[in-house]
């Protein structure tokens, strides 16, 4: 497995992957046409396929994980009691699980709230095991399932009551329809080329282990360097904190701000929605400015 670094900061950075993937393939003779280039997120792929159309040589097959699964086999539909990754559909699930059993059938009766607290750790846990559990092998999910089920094992006192939940959501995780994403693990491309960004992706990091992967394997890692990324990036970052006195006075302040920043730097601005009532109301006062918004 070769592993190159990039400057994050770059403009160039697809370019620059593309560059370092066709000098590696060279290297290593391999056939690029057969060889696929995962990229971290969908929003690249347009980046990524541009970049490698200003090359004249074969394209590798561009994609992200979940494109390349879904390009090789529809998903199997989800079973009855089956988890759906739905955090409102989940939880009625959950309550039910939960109901079930007769510690928490006394607790809702009695404490509803702290019942809804245990349907929202279930739902909450029961999804985390089930994305770690698909992104193992499937020769090793069994194997994993098991040492997972040996370090809940049984606890007595104040931690009873969430290692039984864990349990639950451990076996709710395990009635889970094999991931699309198992028959990945099936492909035998000339080569993996793997673009990383915030941080290792489990399922990749699977996929290439050199335990069950045949191919080889090239990691362009875009990553900031040193220890702390946030500390890193800190350095040449301008942070802002605005109070605001409500909800209309933080959206008219965000859109001044966005267009402010599109006036001096004419560069898109990103918009994180951690409260998307909040950004629908940006995207209204921006498109009465004419300003185009790509969600």
């Amino acid at each position: 497995m070769a592993k190159i670094f990039l400057d994050p900061g770059a403009d160039d950075v697809w370019p620059a992957a593309v560059r370092e993937a066709v000098a590696w393939a060279d290297r290593e003779q391999i056939e690029l046409r057969d060889a696929i280039f995962l990229v971290p997120f969908s929003q690249h792929l347009g980046l990524a396929r541009r970049a490698w159309a200003g090359q004249s040589r074969w394209m590798p097959r561009v994609e992200t994980t979940l494109t390349l699964a879904r390009g090789l086999a529809p998903p199997e539909p989800p079973v009855e009691g089956e988890m759906r990754f739905d955090v409102a559909l989940d939880s009625v699930a959950a309550a039910g699980l939960l109901s079930s059993q007769t510690r928490f059938a006394s607790l809702r009766r009695h404490h509803p709230g702290a019942f809804d607290e245990m349907v929202s750790s279930l739902v909450t846990v029961a999804h985390a095991m089930a994305r770690a559990m698909a992104c193992q092998p499937p020769v090793r999910r069994a194997a994993w399932l098991a040492a997972v089920r040996q370090k809940v094992g049984d606890a007595v006192g104040v931690a009873a009551v969430e290692n039984q939940v864990s349990r639950i959501a451990l076996e709710w995780a395990a009635l889970c329809t094999p991931p699309a994403s198992d028959a990945l693990f099936s492909l035998k491309p000339s080569a993996w080329i793997v673009v990383e960004a915030g941080g290792e992706d489990p399922l990749l990091a699977a996929l290439t282990d050199p335990a069950c992967c045949e191919a080889p394997v090239l990691r362009i890692d875009t990553d900031p360097s040193g220890v702390d990324p946030v500390e890193t990036m800190a350095a040449c970052s301008r942070v802002q904190i605005q109070v605001c006195e409500g909800f209309e006075d933080e959206a008219q302040r965000t859109a001044a701000r966005v267009l402010s920043d599109l006036e001096v730097h004419g560069a898109a601005v990103a918009l994180i929605a951690q409260d998307r009532m909040l950004v629908r109301r940006v995207h209204a006062l921006l498109s009465r400015q004419g300003i185009r918004v790509r969600d």
